[in-house]
């Protein structure tokens, strides 16, 4: 699971951020459903090993990896998703917590 940071900007906004290094923006989903937030990374397909060795590329060392993940959070129905950023490895979604 990715690592994440939660902070509460004023009495009603929120940040959510994500450390994603490496993904891009359609390797990333963000989904609301029946009060349930998820967060999900996929890589896209690389090239495989054949292709390289077609190249004539030669891997010495690869300890880089880019796993898929899934993140679900339950959110209450006073939240509201404003926004979504990716920037620099780091999605960041802002939001709003209504008060009656």
């Amino acid at each position: 699971n990715p690592a994440y940071n939660l902070r509460q900007k004023d009495k009603n906004h929120y940040e959510l951020t994500f450390s994603v290094p490496g993904y891009s923006q359609d390797e990333l989903e963000i989904s609301v459903h029946n009060h349930q937030i998820t967060i999900s990374g996929k890589a896209s397909d690389e090239k495989n090993e054949s292709e390289d060795e077609k190249e004539g590329v030669k891997w010495l060392h690869q300890g880089i990896s880019k796993n898929g993940f899934s993140v679900n959070f339950s959110l209450e129905h006073r939240i509201t998703i404003q926004q979504a950023t990716l920037d620099k490895g780091l999605l960041t979604l802002q939001f709003i917590y209504e008060i009656p």
